[in-house]
């Protein structure tokens, strides 16, 4: 395959689905805790955990292969070592405990599944004890030096995670939510130190906010207008690539929620377009756009502005068995130009294949044709200059 583009055009979100050896261990390590995170676990559990890491560098070798083989301007390594996407900070940090919190989500058919639960901060402060995120950048560049991106939860995401207050570690949301951008600022710069120069932010809280549904699961919130809580969810997103070098490509994924093909949110970006579009700091806004009827119509585009970040028009599912066509696909980013220049645009698959270790209901082939079709239309559109 051709070099990258100078300007990725096709790209991954971040996680792929994990081989079937390497998705049966998840369970085995984590054997327990409704939590999965290594911090919790006894020796027997972490002696599991080394050798999932090791069953993890054949898995990423080979869906980093097949990622340059499709074409892919830039790359990830599947995220086949984590339990969820989060876990690039949940594993760096130390502090945690097993959590009751539950979110549900919803299926084509309109059933409910509520997976393992995130994290609880308790009776600790949490600390940075790693940087796992650095360890799968120094490992990929053991392979190959195509361009790489690293994935991170994005910092207003953390207004959803349940911290008990009345044990006394943090006094407010907000004071957690604060320490936990100091400490992503510094993984961040370790892992840009390494060479890294693509860094994504995942799942930020705004289309909580728009969700009547979600608009009460953000604590510490409560009584804010929807324009001011924009604001204080932007600021904290900003806040955490702020300073970084002019080099580093900044991105950030507006999920819907991704769990075995379920989402969480449903609504358009209409009422908080402006914000989003105008105000983030990000060189790449990666937009869930499959399903219109969940999450409106292209016209919100309109809001983009000129010289503005790139839009990545998440047309692809990463849900759905169906492989699309790539003259479909064109269409939908053809009437995505109608609102934004061709060269402000961009295409992936609206959301990761794998956001947590048990993957989205599709075959392993059919991801990979999802992705030749992202790259098939990016090269019709933008070619290979």
């Amino acid at each position: 395959m051709s070099a990258s583009r100078t300007v990725p055009r096709a790209e991954t979100v971040g996680s792929l689905l994990r081989p079937p050896a390497l998705r049966a261990m998840f369970p085995q390590v984590y054997a327990g805790h409704k939590t999965p995170s290594p911090r919790l676990l006894d020796a027997a559990g972490l002696e599991r955990l080394a050798e999932l890491e090791r069953r993890a560098d054949t898995a990423v070798a080979d869906v980093v292969r097949r990622q340059i083989d499709i074409g892919l301007d830039v790359i990830t390594d599947g995220e086949m070592r984590r339990a969820s996407f989060t876990h690039s900070l949940v594993d760096a940090l130390g502090g945690f405990e097993d959590s009751d919190v539950e979110f549900a989500f919803t299926n084509e058919q309109g059933e409910e599944m509520v997976p393992p639960s995130g994290p609880l901060v308790g009776a600790q402060r949490v600390s940075k004890v790693a940087n796992p995120a650095l360890d799968e950048a120094r490992f990929v560049r053991t392979l190959t030096d195509h361009p790489l991106k690293v994935t991170f939860p994005a910092p207003s995401y953390w207004y959803c995670e349940p911290v008990d207050l009345a044990k006394g570690a943090y006094s407010s949301q907000r004071e957690f939510v604060e320490e936990v951008v100091a400490i992503q600022r510094e993984l961040l710069a370790e892992v840009v130190a390494a060479g890294v120069r693509h860094v994504q932010m995942d799942w930020p809280a705004y289309v909580m906010a728009i969700d009547p549904k979600w608009r009460d699961h953000l604590p510490g919130t409560e009584g804010l207008a929807l324009g001011e809580l924009m604001d204080e969810l932007i600021a904290v997103d900003n806040a955490v690539i702020a300073d970084l070098p002019a080099d580093v490509t900044t991105a950030l994924h507006v999920c819907r929620g991704n769990y075995r093909s379920m989402w969480m949110t449903e609504g358009s970006l209409e009422p908080i377009a402006e914000q989003l579009f105008g105000d983030l700091r990000y060189d790449r806004l990666l937009v869930e756009w499959d399903d219109t009827a969940r999450e409106g119509d292209f016209d919100t585009l309109r809001h983009v502005p000129a010289g503005g970040p790139i839009v990545v028009m998440g047309v692809v599912s990463s849900k759905s068995t169906t492989v699309e066509s790539a003259d479909d696909v064109q269409r939908r980013l053809e009437e995505a130009a109608r609102y934004v220049p061709v060269e402000q645009l961009a295409i992936s698959p609206q959301c990761g294949f794998a956001s947590t270790w048990e993957g989205n209901e599709l075959a392993e082939e059919s991801q990979w044709r999802k992705l030749e079709v992202v790259v098939e239309v990016a090269d019709r559109v933008w070619g290979r200059g």
